[in-house]
C-alpha cells in the first residue's frame, strides 16, 4: 500500500515471514533460531529500506524486531538497552518520513516506556520524562488512529503502573483503555493481561459487579490460565461474599497446578493467604470464630522470606486478612515489612479509593506508615 517498488515489498514480506518464524523460536526456547531468523529479517530489511526512501514500513519493522529483541533477554537492562537505543534510531528514521504513523508512534511509546519499566533513566527527573513521553506517544497513536488496540494495551499498563502511586483517577484511566484495547481487538495477543487488568482495576475500587462479569469472561475465554482461577479466589474476599472454605481449598490447589515449577513456592504460599481472607470473610459472614482462628494460623505459615518474595507482597496480602480480622497490630507489623521493601507505596496504600485497608485509614500507626513511604 505504501510503495510501488516492487523489490522493497518483496523483501518485506520476507522479512514479515522471518519475524513470525523468530517469534515461534522464541516460544519454543531456542534463541539460536530467533537470533538467526530476527537477524536475516533486519538484513533484509536494511536493504529495502533505501529502495523506497518514502515508504516508512521496513523502518518500522526494523524497529519492532530490536524492540522484540529487547523484551526477550528476561528484563536484563544491560542487555536490553542496546536493543533499545537501536529501535528508537530506527523510529527516529520512521517518524521522519511520515510524522503521523500510529504504528510508530505506539511503538516509540513501548521502547520509552520499556526503558522507564527497566529504570534505564539515569536519575528520577529522565524517568519522569521517559513514562510522561511513552504515554504522549500512546495518546497521540490513538488519537490518529481509534482503533491502535496496541497503544491502549500499553497505555493501561501505564496508567496501572501511575496508580499504584494512589492517583485514584488513574484506576479509571486504567479500565477505560484497556476497555477501548479490547473493543478494538477482542483477539489481542495479550488479552488475558488485559482482560484481568479489568478485573483487578474494578476489584481495587470495589467495582465488584463488574469485576466478577471480568472474572468470568477470562475463565470462560482462558480456562487454563492461572489468573483466572485466582481471580475467583479475590472474588471470596469481598464484603458481603459468603465464602465455601472447601471450594477455596479446591480453587488453591487449582491455582499451584496450574503455576510453572520455578514460581510454584509462591504461589503456593499466595494461595493459601487468598485461602485465609476466604475463611476470614465466612468467619464475617456465619460468625463463626474458628474460621476466624483457622484464618490466623494459616497467614503465620504463610509470610515467606526475601528470597521467595523479594518485592514482598505475601506481607501485604497477610496485612489484608489481619484488616478483615480486626487484629490491627499485626496488620500494621506486615504493612511494615511490604514498605520498607517498597518505599514508595504510601501513597498507593492510603489511596482513600481503595477498600483493603479502609478499617485502618484512622488509626496513628497507619497514617505515620504511609507518610514515611510516601
Amino acid at each position: 500500500e505504501g510503495t510501488r517498488n516492487l523489490t522493497a515489498w518483496s523483501l518485506l514480506q520476507r522479512a514479515e515471514q522471518l519475524h513470525r518464524e523468530g517469534e515461534a523460536a522464541a516460544e519454543a526456547g531456542d534463541s539460536l533460531a530467533l537470533a538467526r531468523t530476527f537477524g536475516t529479517a533486519d538484513s533484509l530489511l536494511a536493504v529495502a529500506e533505501p529502495l523506497d526512501p518514502r515508504w516508512s514500513d521496513p523502518i518500522v519493522l526494523r524497529a519492532l524486531l530490536a524492540y522484540r529483541r529487547s523484551r526477550l533477554v528476561n528484563d536484563d537492562p544491560g542487555l536490553a538497552e542496546p536493543w533499545i537505543r537501536t529501535g528508537l534510531g530506527h523510529i527516529e528514521r520512521a517518524l521522519a518520513v511520515q510524522a503521523n504513523n500510529p504504528d510508530a508512534l505506539e511503538l516509540r511509546g513501548n521502547l520509552r516506556y520499556y526503558s522507564f519499566l527497566l529504570e534505564l533513566g539515569t536519575d528520577q527527573a529522565r524517568q519522569k520524562q521517559l513514562i510522561a513521553s511513552a504515554e504522549s506517544d500512546f495518546v497521540k497513536a490513538t488519537e490518529l488512529n481509534p482503533s491502535q488496540a496496541g497503544a491502549y494495551a500499553s497505555l493501561s499498563h501505564l496508567y496501572n503502573n501511575k496508580a499504584t502511586e494512589g492517583n485514584a483517577s488513574n484506576a479509571i484511566d486504567v479500565i477505560d483503555a484497556a476497555n477501548r484495547a479490547l473493543a478494538a481487538d477482542a483477539f489481542l495477543s495479550n488479552a488475558d493481561v488485559i482482560i484481568y487488568r479489568l478485573f483487578s482495576s474494578l476489584y481495587d475500587i470495589s467495582d465488584f459487579p463488574k469485576a466478577e462479569k471480568w472474572c468470568r469472561e477470562g475463565l470462560r475465554r482462558f480456562p487454563g490460565n492461572s489468573r483466572f482461577t485466582e481471580c475467583r479466589l479475590y472474588l471470596m474476599s469481598i464484603k458481603g461474599a459468603k465464602p465455601d472454605p472447601a471450594m477455596a481449598w479446591r480453587l488453591a490447589d487449582t491455582l499451584v497446578a496450574l503455576t510453572s515449577e520455578d514460581g510454584r513456592e509462591f504461589q503456593r504460599l499466595q494461595a493459601n493467604l487468598l485461602v485465609a481472607a476466604a475463611l476470614a470473610r465466612a468467619s464475617i459472614a456465619g460468625n463463626t470464630p474458628q474460621l476466624a482462628d483457622s484464618a490466623r494460623h494459616l497467614v503465620a505459615r504463610s509470610l515467606g522470606n526475601p528470597e521467595i518474595d523479594p518485592p514482598r507482597e505475601l506481607p501485604l496480602d497477610a496485612a489484608f486478612v489481619y484488616t478483615m480480622l480486626g487484629d490491627k497490630a499485626a496488620a500494621l507489623q506486615q504493612l511494615k515489612v511490604f514498605v520498607a521493601a517498597n518505599p514508595n507505596s504510601g501513597a498507593s496504600l492510603a489511596d482513600p479509593n481503595g477498600w483493603w485497608f479502609k478499617d485502618l485509614q484512622q488509626d496513628p500507626g497507619f497514617l505515620r506508615l504511609v507518610g514515611s513511604g510516601s
